[in-house]
């Protein structure tokens, strides 16, 4: 949205007369406080809020994030504004609140002056203090309110120093007097048997937003006839319990927030079958390389030759009792290599295996079975074996909980032997080799040799992601560099029903194949989206004959809201499930070998040949001589849309047999000579105006044949045809 303007909000500081105590009205005391249950103060957290309905967002145009990455208590995630200094974010409470302090933090680039307004609505705001300074990158001094600052509206502007057109806002951190509103009991499974106690713990949301796992008195309760005992964990561990099969048949749990006067918060009733019989699931989740080694360390990140590499897996227990001991049998090549044994393993508990190999560098196939003679009957028989190809590329995953009891509650629904999150991100893995080795083009006539392997999964609390700077997703620890991929699974994740479809194998259900993860893995693969290459109809300003607008018009007509549609990219081009087409795989097999990013995204964009050009030729094939040229690329136009207009950045006339360079100067068409980093696929396509005799036809010009043909060999020249009906 547009930010109101600067002179608007100075009128709103002077309006200032009786301080900010005024703002509203007293009111009485929230009913949570009321009922004498336990608080916590902590920062507002206004996505979760948001996520729930009790607040919305007003805010200057944003170039990057949303609101909530300002109050979420994770500098790493912010709010940057496009076109706006000073700039403003504006939060509307569902009803009033109470602010006990405020602080913020802003951009590192210079240093910045904000300014605190409040009121009943958007239109009746007053000042709190205005223009306090921020040092770049650096929090700012608390600002107390006594008594608490009560409002519906808050309004942030935020002016940058230095005078650069646009805003980062890390963090807006509001601390308010919060109470407990909901609870709820997460467990892993709904079935207890004998001889595998089943772990329960509390999910506590509070009203400003927070989530915890316990609070001062919270008690499990089961139903009267329950078959299930609550069992404390330890001293070291108050918030989780652990729920033992007492006798059969149907029981429930829940938890409960002591308040004033017998007042209790209850969550509602999780039901629990206790089953007489349970069995085990040994779930061989991964197969890790160590030593674990930064993929920008000496050697290209690659154990040294001769040296000797640890094989360690891990398994998990996802059955419904504890597991027994039994053999893991190690195998190299497919020949047995090791067979050993596995210490019994507690339900839902993790054991580790190993095998230690001398490295020499070449491709192996490692696998490791788990009870190979399935001497132990299991809730799953499909996941006691995995392999890894010895050179893959390393992912790590990182994944909040309660997400696992998600997975755990709904991939056995698919009926392929998979029992939890980490069977489903190997099923992402498989598929997503099997692409790998499917691109087969003439360029790349054994697919692309790279292999992925999952390496680490790291179970981290709600709310934490990222655990080092970056974002949630893309980068859930910056850290570790010993996995070349890394990928994250926030908590909000099952809050805004992305995983919501148990049993629907098709690929447009992630809980199946999440083909959003695998194009984001890819473009960490510094792919790009070749989408950028097609061109929207509002992304032509050129005029058409008579002055009407070209995009639309019988010379360039428009389908689907579209005037060119990119053949190019498949996955990197919207259709996610169609594998990569022959540009992408280039794009990958140009860098097969090299761990980690190996390179900026659309780096290989640059790949041409020494001379880009058209031949242009009527529909039999014969060039056309005389021909008019002009070619037009996209350019920054309003509201920030970048849009084709203006003058052309090549013109010409073709010769001997329909001809043209479209070089300048020695610069490409596309990047004008830029190489060696990340290059915008948007720049990749041309808008040609082709004229003779008075007639005129238009046709789009993509950068895809040019890097293919300097991949295949042209490094001279390629003569790109163009096809076209002129006098």
């Amino acid at each position: 949205m547009n930010r109101p303007p600067l002179s608007r909000l100075l009128r709103a500081a002077a309006l200032l007369a009786a301080g900010w105590a005024a703002v509203l009205p007293p009111s009485p005391p929230a009913a949570a406080e009321g009922d004498g249950l336990p608080d916590l103060r902590a920062p507002l957290r206004l996505g979760t809020l948001e996520r729930r309905g009790a607040v919305s967002f007003r805010h200057s145009a944003s170039a990057l994030g949303r609101a909530g990455d300002a109050f979420d208590g994770k500098p790493a995630t912010f709010l940057r504004t496009r076109s706006a200094n000073p700039a403003f974010l504006e939060v509307s409470f569902r009803e009033p609140v109470a602010v006990d302090s405020a602080q913020a933090l802003f951009g590192e680039g210079a240093p910045h002056e904000w300014s605190l307004l409040a009121g009943e609505d958007a239109d009746h705001l007053e000042v709190v203090f205005r223009q306090r300074r921020v040092d770049p990158g650096a929090w700012s001094r608390v600002v107390p309110f006594h008594p608490p600052l009560r409002a519906k509206v808050l309004r942030v502007v935020v002016l940058r120093l230095d005078g650069a057109d646009g805003v980062e806002i890390r963090e807006i951190a509001l601390e308010s007097r919060q109470f407990p509103e909901s609870v709820e009991v997460v467990v892993p499974s709904d079935v207890a048997a004998p001889g595998g106690m089943l772990p329960a713990r509390a999910r506590v949301l509070w009203n400003g937003g927070q989530v915890t796992t316990g609070v001062h008195g919270l008690r499990f309760e089961t139903s009267g006839e329950a078959g299930l005992r609550v069992e404390p964990v330890g001293p070291w561990d108050p918030d989780d319990v652990m729920l033992r099969f007492e006798k059969p048949g149907a029981a429930a749990v829940r938890a409960a927030i002591p308040g004033r006067g017998g007042f209790r918060l209850r969550s509602p009733w999780r039901e629990v079958r206790c089953e007489p019989e349970g069995r085990p699931d040994w779930c061989l989740a991964f197969i890790e390389r160590t030593p674990r080694i930064d993929h920008d360390a000496p050697g290209g990140g690659w154990p040294a030759p001769g040296s000797h590499v640890l094989w360690v897996a891990h398994v998990r227990n996802y059955g419904t009792v504890d597991a027994p001991r039994a053999t893991v049998r190690w195998e190299v090549d497919g020949k047995i290599a090791l067979e050993e044994g596995l210490p019994g393993l507690r339900r839902f508990a993790e054991a580790t295996a190993s095998l230690r190999l001398p490295w020499d560098g070449k491709r192996r196939e490692i696998r490791c079975t788990v009870d190979p003679l399935d001497a132990v009957p299991e809730t799953s028989e499909g996941n006691n074996s995995r392999a890894v190809a010895s050179d893959a590329l390393l992912l790590g995953l990182w994944v909040e909980r309660p997400l696992p009891t998600l997975f755990h509650g709904t991939q056995a629904s698919f009926g392929d032997g998979a029992n939890g999150v980490e069977d489903w991100a190997q099923r992402q893995v498989d598929r997503w080799n099997r692409m790998l080795a499917e691109a087969r083009f003439p360029l790349t006539p054994g697919g692309v040799t790279d292999r992925v392997a999952l390496d680490r999964v790291v179970f981290v609390e709600e709310g934490g992601l990222p655990l080092a700077g970056g974002l949630p997703a893309s980068s859930p620890d910056a850290r570790d560099r010993t996995v070349d991929l890394a990928f994250g699974l926030p908590e909000t994740l099952a809050g805004e029903g992305f995983f919501a479809r148990p049993g629907a194998r098709d690929d447009g259900n992630p809980l199946w194949i999440d083909f959003r993860l695998l194009h984001d893995l890819s473009r960490a693969r510094a792919l790009v989206d070749l989408d950028r290459l097609s061109v929207r109809v509002e992304e032509v300003a050129l005029p058409g004959p008579a002055g009407l607008p070209l995009a639309g018009s019988a010379l360039l007509p428009a389908a689907g809201g579209l005037l060119h549609r990119t053949a190019s990219g498949r996955m990197m081009a919207g259709d996610l499930a169609g594998g990569y087409g022959p540009h992408s795989a280039l794009g990958l097999q140009r860098i097969a070998g090299l761990r980690g990013p190996a390179g900026e995204g659309g780096a290989y964009l640059g790949d041409l040949p020494d001379d880009c050009g058209i031949r242009v030729q009527d529909p039999s094939g014969r060039g056309l001589d005389g021909v008019a040229v002009r070619a037009w690329r996209r350019a920054p136009g309003p509201d920030g849309i970048e849009v084709f207009a203006g003058d052309p950045v090549r013109t010409g006339t073709t010769r001997e047999g329909g001809h043209l360079s479209l070089l300048e100067r020695g610069r490409d068409p596309f990047f004008e000579g830029e190489r060696g980093r990340g290059l915008d696929p948007g720049r990749g396509v041309l808008l040609l105006e082709l004229s003779r005799g008075g007639a005129s036809a238009w046709r789009f010009l993509e950068v895809v044949p040019f890097n293919l043909a300097l991949w295949g060999g042209s490094r001279t020249a390629h003569w790109e045809p163009i096809t076209v009906e002129l006098p």
